[in-house]
């Protein structure tokens, strides 16, 4: 599949070796996706259907998407929301927001809603424990947005702990 704007549906498979981690999370599984930038121009409907389902396929643990669901205008964010709902994985679909999705605060807030009403766990600034307490997942504030502030999310662990960043 191929967008005009967007170019053709990659996959890349990456292995990340973790200190710290126990032996029970492994093999853990994550599906990222990034930068849909769903506005009806760079993203088209078969693209993001071919994208669902490959990542459906691989049967992840986790679906984690890092920002930039839409462009700039909010509106197309519930359609979207429509389409990633048919994401699955084992522990849920969690995200993070780029700076397209928080050009106002009404845009944020708008992105944020429809994702969560597709039962998206958006994580800005905050810590999920979808693994349980072995391995946190944080979701950090857009790195252009005042709110960024990874050391104080990240005071909350101790070091010891193996964590999964997710940071737009």
């Amino acid at each position: 599949m191929y967008s005009l704007l967007a170019g053709p549906l990659t996959v890349e498979r990456i292995t990340v070796r973790i200190r710290g981690l126990p032996s029970a999370l492994r093999d853990t599984k994550i599906t990222l996706l990034s930068d849909l930038h769903y506005d009806g121009l760079r993203l088209s409907e078969d693209l993001l259907e071919s994208a669902i389902q490959r990542s459906n396929q691989e049967q992840p643990d986790i679906v984690v998407l890092t920002g930039d669901h839409v462009t700039d205008d909010p509106a197309p964010a519930p359609a979207l929301a429509q389409h990633l709902c048919q994401l699955s994985s084992r522990y849920g679909v969690y995200a993070c927001l780029g700076n397209h999705d928080v050009v106002t605060p009404a845009a944020k807030m708008a992105v944020t809603d429809a994702l969560e009403q597709a039962n998206i766990h958006v994580l800005w600034n905050a810590i999920a424990y979808p693994w349980g307490e072995s391995l946190p997942l944080v979701g950090l504030a857009d790195f252009w947005s005042k709110e960024f502030r990874p050391q104080q999310v990240l005071s909350e662990l101790t070091a010891e702990v193996p964590r999964i960043v997710l940071s737009h």
